[in-house]
């Protein structure tokens, strides 16, 4: 008698069954991650938006402080999520949580924001912040506003989260997305030539920095506490008198010279005071040919007693123009406040000092 043959019937059904699934798992996965992924993009030009249009505002003013950070808030929310979906939902960026001022360390690396509430700051201080005065104070935390940072999310107190495909099989209905972005504004942070041998304190911009046209003032040659603007070698070593003025007779022989090139705010120079009638009667000459400079503004620490006759770092450039040099005690210079925009080729976030950039710059 033959033997008979058992077939496993129905063993294909379950695998194909078995298979079936797990595609549509796949698929279900690759639809849930492209849908997150398309919602983050969206949220993240939200973040963009505001982030720029918040900076744009940020002009070295303490009034403009609150502007900007409405400003952060008004062009996250123009936009929108899940645009051809039934989940289109409107961003939310709440000033304070989601949109904050703060500083980015132009010298910093990685995720370099402070964040800063301008409300709990008094006028004074609230005014040397928002015009960069300092970029640190004298314990080494930020002292000055040259960013915003917007955040753009969907989560349970914004929007609700975002809508999965399959996933509410596994308890996953909804899914937290988020991004960030900061832009920064404020001065240049590098100056590509500076020829005149000066530097201006910051202390004489502490009243103000804005730039709502040219503006007259003094620079002061005189001594400790009193100047505003002292001789410089430009560099960090204290090479005296004498270095100076070859500096300044060299720009005297060739107007169009470079004394530094490519010097960075936070760089330290060195700084004398300025009361030395030499190298004033050269300065009258030099200006007799040439009156428009660019010059570094250092930090020259508390302005209740600023001090020169040493090291002291830069935090920001002045575009300047010289009418007049009186080298009679006391010797100073009549000046003009250039204020000036320019479009950033390097770093900016620095003391603004009448030189803001065109446009501000996304940095994370």
């Amino acid at each position: 008698m033959a033997g008979t043959i058992s077939r496993p019937r129905g063993v294909v059904s379950v695998f194909a069954v078995l298979m079936m699934v797990g595609l549509l798992l796949c698929v279900g996965l690759a639809m849930n991650v492209g849908h997150l992924f398309s919602v983050r993009g969206e949220l993240h030009n939200a973040s963009d938006a505001g982030a720029l249009g918040g900076a744009q505002d940020l002009n070295g003013t303490s009034g403009q402080l609150s502007v900007a950070s409405a400003a952060g808030e008004t062009y996250a929310e123009k936009h929108y999520t899940d645009l051809s979906g039934s989940d289109r939902t409107q961003v939310q960026a709440t000033p304070g949580s989601d949109v904050r001022l703060g500083f980015w360390d132009p010298f910093g690396s990685g995720y370099a924001f402070t964040a800063i509430d301008p409300s709990t700051l008094d006028a004074a201080t609230s005014k040397a912040y928002a015009g960069c005065i300092r970029l640190r104070d004298d314990q080494g935390q930020p002292a000055c506003i040259n960013a915003v940072s917007v955040r753009a999310i969907r989560d349970a107190t914004h929007s609700g989260g975002v809508g999965t495909f399959f996933a509410s099989l596994f308890s996953l209905q909804r899914a937290n997305v988020g991004t960030e972005s900061v832009a920064s504004s404020g001065g240049p942070c590098e100056w590509p030539c500076l020829q005149l041998p000066v530097a201006l304190s910051n202390c004489a911009f502490m009243s103000d920095v804005s730039c709502q046209g040219n503006r007259n003032f003094t620079i002061k040659f005189k001594s400790d506490p009193t100047d505003s603007a002292g001789w410089t070698t430009l560099d960090d070593n204290a090479r005296g008198d004498n270095y100076i003025k070859t500096l300044l007779n060299t720009l005297n022989g060739a107007p169009q010279g470079c004394a530094e090139q490519n010097v960075l705010a936070s760089q330290d120079i060195w700084i004398s005071n300025g009361n030395l009638a030499n190298l004033c009667t050269i300065l009258q000459q030099v200006v007799s040919k040439q009156n428009t400079f660019a010059v570094p503004v250092v930090d020259a620490g508390p302005c209740a007693n600023p001090k020169f006759n040493q090291v002291l770092p830069i935090v920001g450039f002045a575009k300047i123009q010289i009418t007049n040099v009186v080298c009679n005690n006391p010797i100073h210079a009549d000046a003009i406040l250039l204020c000036e925009t320019f479009q950033p080729t390097g770093k900016i976030g620095c003391g603004f000092f009448g030189v803001s950039p065109a446009r501000p710059q996304l940095v994370f």
